[in-house]
C-alpha cells in the first residue's frame, strides 16, 4: 500500500521498536475503509480515535495509595488494610453509572471521583487535588521530665513548630503530626499519644484547579470510612450534571459545605 510523502513523515515520528506494528495496523484500517493510500489524514484520525479510546475509563473512581507502604522511613503506618476497606466503600457506590446517567457523552478520567492515601503529612500521594484525600499523622507529646532541652527535635522540625522554653522543648500549634521530632529524640523525651488520620475534601485540578482542605483534623479508621460514605452520599446528592466534588464546594462555599457535612456526618 502507497504512503504519501506527509504520512512517510509522521510515521517515522513513531518510536522505532513498535513502527513497523503501527505501519500495518494503519494499513489495515486504510484497507478496510476501501482505501489503497495512507495519507496524513488518516494517521491523524487514526491518532485522535486512540487518545479518545485511552481516555476514557471502565469505572467512575480512582483510588491512590502511598509509597509508604512499600517501606518510606517516614511512613507512620502501613495502610494497605485502610486501602482494600476504602475500595469496598467506593465500589459499593456504584459511581460508574451513577456518573453515566448525570453526564452527556463518555466518561473521562478527568470525571471520575478520585480519592488518595498518604501515610505522613509530606503526601507524596497527591492528597490535596483529589476529591477524597486521607493523611496519616501523629501527635507529638514532650516528657518535661526526660526531656534535657538539646534542641534535637527542634533542628529536625521542617514546620519550625519546636520552640525551646526554659530549656525544654514545647511544641506549638504549628505541628502537622508528623512525628519527625519523636524519631530524632534520642532520649524517647517525646512519643506519640494519639494516632490517626486527618481528611480532606474538595481538590482537583484543571481549567479551575483547587486544593482540598481540612474537613476533620483527627479522626480513626472506622470514622475514616464514614466520612467517605457521608462525603460520596453528599456528591451525589448536590450533582448536577457530574462535575467533581471541588466544583459543588465552590459553588456553595467552604463554610456551606462544611455546615452541610456535620449535619450529616455520624
Amino acid at each position: 500500500m502507497e504512503w504519501d510523502r506527509e504520512a512517510q513523515k509522521l510515521l517515522k515520528k513513531i518510536p522505532f521498536f513498535v513502527r513497523s506494528r503501527a505501519k500495518g495496523e494503519m494499513e489495515a484500517l486504510v484497507k478496510a475503509r476501501g482505501g489503497r493510500r495512507v495519507t496524513k489524514k488518516d494517521i491523524l484520525e487514526a491518532r485522535q480515535a486512540t487518545v479518545q479510546k485511552m481516555s476514557r475509563v471502565s469505572q467512575g473512581h480512582l483510588l491512590e495509595g502511598c509509597f509508604g507502604n512499600g517501606g518510606c522511613p517516614n511512613s507512620l503506618r502501613d495502610t494497605q488494610n485502610l486501602l482494600e476497606k476504602l475500595e469496598k466503600v467506593l465500589g459499593e457506590a456504584r459511581l460508574l453509572s451513577f456518573l453515566q446517567e448525570k453526564m452527556e457523552g463518555p466518561l473521562l478520567h478527568s470525571h471520575v471521583f478520585r480519592v488518595a492515601v498518604a501515610n505522613c503529612p509530606n503526601a507524596c500521594s497527591q492528597v490535596h487535588i483529589r476529591d477524597f484525600g486521607v493523611i496519616a499523622v501523629r501527635r507529638p507529646l514532650v516528657n518535661q521530665e526526660l526531656c534535657n532541652g538539646c534542641g534535637e527535635c527542634s533542628l529536625a522540625c521542617q514546620e519550625e513548630a519546636i520552640l525551646m522554653e526554659n530549656g525544654k522543648a514545647k511544641i506549638t500549634p504549628d505541628c502537622i503530626l508528623c512525628g519527625e521530632c519523636i524519631r530524632a529524640c534520642s532520649r524517647e523525651a517525646i512519643k506519640g499519644v494519639q494516632e490517626g488520620y486527618r481528611i480532606l475534601a474538595g481538590g482537583k485540578l484543571g481549567r479551575h484547579p483547587v486544593l482540598a482542605k481540612t474537613l476533620l483534623p483527627m479522626v480513626s479508621e472506622e470514622e475514616v470510612m464514614r466520612a467517605l460514605e457521608t462525603v460520596l452520599a453528599l456528591y451525589k446528592d448536590l450533582n448536577q450534571k457530574g462535575e467533581r466534588l471541588g466544583t459543588i464546594i465552590q459553588s456553595m462555599g467552604w463554610e456551606k459545605w462544611q455546615e452541610i457535612f456535620f449535619q450529616t456526618f455520624p
